[in-house]
């Protein structure tokens, strides 16, 4: 969705956009009325509330910061590379300004200088990461449970009162603070919960604040794309977004309340990793495959679908090659560090400690048949 709107839209509307100097091309956008493809990253949001409690949830806190550590670095420190020798060959980046960007994308820490501004989303799930584990070396085993009610109230509130034009924060702060997207992060791990055991009523009741919390986030958004000149007369019904996001929380939540069995072919879960790189890359490995293609007379719609097939071959080969040693690696770095250093310190037992959910918090629901969901 992200890459289709971006290639086939924003790079045609939006000349001076990341995707338009790499695509450089006048004229209509390819895909018409298409301009909500960002609605994607909302739903990658709730998706990865899911993900993450389920993985949160089944080991202990050393165990997921050296899991999210080895998943995250690895592919975004590939991609940096790849995204500024494009950047700079196609001009698109000076070469000092590249570096000094690719340096900043590749820590991963919000506020610094980003190569491809799709890393925003990077930070924003780096903070939503350094909450879990917080919690969760703090000990409490319905840590979840709280960090859903919390992020889903505060996010709701902020959300209300930035609608009614009550305070509005910097963007870097809501990104560090999660007022503007902790809701999709609470919605999914809501989802996880449902996973597990049915929804209490008071849990159930958060869930549908945290889900209209969303739907008043992505209309809001699509006031702010229908605001922009550049885009102006490609807008139709602002709802469309919200409409689009709540089809896919309602298909996620059915497939998390009913907890399929399937098998799990390995390249199913290929794909599913290929899906990070390929977010990473599709504004300049496909502007990239795009710009020459156009240059040649390919008509535009055969370019995009070149451009999208190729960066698909690009982040499997990274997937399939690339990662693993450079993640083997890390994970190796890593473990020393922790052999020298975080063992003996005195707060480290915290972070050997299964994060189970409580006694309290497993009596107060019914465990749903089939037990955990199957990610």
């Amino acid at each position: 969705m992200v890459a289709v709107g971006h290639l086939g839209m924003r790079a045609w509307v939006m000349p001076h956009s990341f995707p338009g100097r790499f695509v450089q091309q006048d004229g209509g956008p390819i895909v018409p009325g298409y301009w909500f493809g960002w609605v994607g990253v909302e739903i990658f949001f709730v998706i990865s509330g899911l993900v993450i409690a389920n993985s949160a949830a089944a080991g202990t806190p050393m165990s997921f910061l050296r899991g999210r550590a080895t998943r995250l670095y690895p592919v975004a420190w590939i991609s940096v590379l790849i995204i500024a020798a494009l950047a700079v060959l196609m001009g698109v980046r000076a070469p000092e300004r590249a570096a000094i960007q690719a340096i900043g994308a590749a820590t991963l820490i919000p506020g610094a200088p980003l190569i491809d501004p799709v890393f925003w989303t990077l930070g924003v799930e780096v903070v939503f990461y350094a909450l879990v584990f917080g919690l969760a070396w703090l000990g409490r085993g319905d840590f979840l449970r709280l960090l859903a009610f919390g992020l889903g109230a505060a996010s709701s509130l902020y959300i209300a009162g930035r609608h009614f034009d009550l305070f509005a924060l910097p963007g870097i702060l809501e990104r560090l603070t999660l007022l503007r997207h902790g809701c999709f992060f609470a919605l999914g791990i809501f989802f996880w919960m449902a996973s597990k055991a049915r929804l209490s009523r008071f849990e159930m009741a958060g869930a549908i604040v945290a889900g209209l919390a969303g739907a008043a986030e992505v209309y809001l958004k699509a006031g702010a794309s229908a605001g922009s000149l550049e885009e102006q007369a490609q807008i139709g019904w602002l709802g469309a977004p919200v409409l689009v996001w709540g089809l896919a929380m309602a298909a996620l939540f059915v497939v998390a309340t009913r907890n399929p069995s399937l098998p799990f072919p390995k390249v199913l879960r290929t794909l599913g990793l290929a899906t990070y790189p390929y977010y990473l890359l599709h504004q300049s490995v496909g502007g990239a495959v795009m710009r020459p293609l156009l240059d040649v007379g390919v008509a535009p719609m055969g370019a995009l679908a070149a451009a999208l097939i190729a960066v698909f071959l690009v982040c499997w080969g990274i997937c399939s090659v690339l990662e693993r040693p450079l993640a083997k690696a890390l994970g190796q770095l890593i473990d020393w560090v922790e052999v020298r250093t975080l063992r003996k310190l005195p707060l480290a037992a915290g972070l050997y400690r299964p994060a189970a959910p409580s006694a309290a918090a497993t009596a107060a629901r019914r465990e749903r048949p089939g037990g955990a969901l199957p990610l």
